[in-house]
């Protein structure tokens, strides 16, 4: 590819909510020191706002979430064959104090995307690969929190 390292960080964007800033360099120690002029809410210094989510994304299936705007909650990508496949984790609802109040957990599900360039990715299929699930636990809860593994694709 183009042999630089990459950071993908998490920020605040706004009115998109959870998003990610991008930032590149060919020494990884002159990207760390680049990244340090971030903050949670903003891109800073040498990073551009990257990623989010958007209307397109699928929003949490449970009618009293269905209102709260998915948010881009993490972002991993891989290099596989001549492209980067692009793992996108979408946050559906609700936050963490009506989840600690209810006793449930916030939904995240997982969407793929690619990339030909590792920067721009598209996302033509927003169904998701790695659903969050509504499952009673012991404790009446329901289980809905999704990531993606790290590494590679597996079938």
């Amino acid at each position: 590819f183009r042999k630089v390292w990459c950071l993908s960080q998490r920020i605040h964007g706004g009115d998109v909510g959870r998003a990610r800033a991008y930032t590149e360099d060919r020494d990884p120690m002159k990207l760390i020191k680049k990244s340090s002029h971030n903050t949670q809410f903003a891109a800073g210094g040498e990073s551009v706002f990257w990623l989010s989510a958007d209307k397109l994304d699928p929003h949490h299936p449970n009618p009293r979430w269905q209102k709260i705007e998915p948010q881009l909650y993490n972002f991993d990508a891989v290099a596989y064959e001549s492209i980067m496949l692009g793992f996108f984790t979408v946050w559906q609802g609700p936050d963490n104090r009506v989840s600690r109040k209810l006793g449930n957990q916030k939904r995240n599900d997982v969407l793929l995307g690619f990339s030909r360039d590792g920067f721009h990715f598209a996302r033509p299929d927003r169904r998701h690969r790695v659903p969050g699930y509504d499952l009673r636990g012991k404790q009446g809860g329901s289980r809905a929190y999704r990531f993606q593994g790290p590494g590679c694709p597996q079938a």
